[in-house]
């Protein structure tokens, strides 16, 4: 037994509707890449047949994190090395003021 995320009430894990409030419950699906049966999100592992689920997602997500850090370090390496200083332009170096 589960419960409503809008009453609190007792549901069961087949209902799509809460019989207490009428709110609609979202169940979503999804297939195991394995065995390809519908298995409910947010599960580890499928009952089905063992495979571990939701590998896939964190892969994508350590690339995307690793890019972005790579992505830092080379804006930092133009920034520090490759973009002229003011000092080594006149014209964008601070003048001094006349007196």
């Amino acid at each position: 037994m589960e419960t409503c995320r809008w009453c609190g009430g007792p549901i069961s894990v087949e209902e799509t509707i809460c019989p207490h409030c009428g709110v609609r419950l979202r169940r979503q699906s999804t297939r195991c890449r394995q065995c390809r049966e519908e298995i409910r999100d947010g599960l580890a592992v499928c009952p089905h047949c063992g495979e571990e689920l939701g590998r896939r997602r964190i892969r994508w997500r350590l690339i995307g994190s690793l890019g972005g850090v790579v992505l830092v370090g080379i804006l930092a390496y133009v920034l520090l090395f490759v973009v002229p200083l003011p000092a080594n332009l006149p014209f964008l170096a601070p003048q001094p003021s006349p007196t």
